[in-house]
């Protein structure tokens, strides 16, 4: 019976890790799939620009 009560809680605690951490992977995978398409990822904003211009522009502001 304790074993069984012990694979519950270490189910639990991988579930909630789980959920805990898709914010975060989902903005790497997000991050990571402009950046492999050839884009800048824009932090201030939080998106994605293939636009040249607006890369040099961000690049050399202070």
């Amino acid at each position: 019976m304790k074993r069984r009560r012990l694979v519950w809680y270490v189910a639990a605690l991988v579930l909630a890790a789980a959920i805990a951490a898709a914010p975060h992977v989902q903005q790497w995978l997000t991050v990571d799939a402009c950046l492999d398409g050839g884009g800048a990822w824009i932090k201030e904003t939080s998106r994605c620009s293939h636009d040249p211009a607006e890369v040099a522009r961000l690049k050399s502001s202070p």
